[in-house]
């Protein structure tokens, strides 16, 4: 599998997953804000570093590789989250506003312990985050 195709399947890993509904209870928002290191792992093994840094809610998502075949992959990502209900929170990826034509995609994270958080795509990419 050539290297473009499996940065293209990171980004498209994070494809859209059923949104849930907020909380509004102040006590279960997770404190989310700050800079975060992201370990993509995909199915056939490969892994992959992002960093993601929010502040107020919103922020840059950006993979730590970029591809000649497809502009989308590394691009700075506007990135968005949002407490989901329970525990956790969803992420929002916003690169279809750094570049027309790039696919926007939501993931849900759940805790881990108070410094990481794990997502799953649909396509089977295990996300985790860790705090800076």
């Amino acid at each position: 599998m050539s290297i473009t195709r499996c940065m293209a399947g990171a980004i498209l890993a994070l494809a859209p997953l059923a949104a849930s509904a907020q909380t509004t209870d102040p006590a279960a928002v997770p404190a989310i804000d700050g800079a975060w290191n992201a370990l993509l792992k995909a199915p056939n093994g490969r892994e992959y570093r992002a960093d993601l840094n929010l502040e107020r809610g919103a922020g840059i998502w950006q993979l730590a590789i970029r591809s000649t075949a497809d502009p989308c992959v590394g691009l700075p990502t506007p990135a968005r989250w949002t407490p989901a209900e329970g525990q956790g929170f969803e992420l929002s990826l916003h690169p279809s506003q750094a570049l027309v034509g790039c696919g926007d995609s939501t993931i849900s994270f759940k805790p881990v312990d108070a410094r990481t958080y794990q997502g799953r795509s649909r396509n089977g990419f295990d996300i985790t985050l860790t705090r800076r």
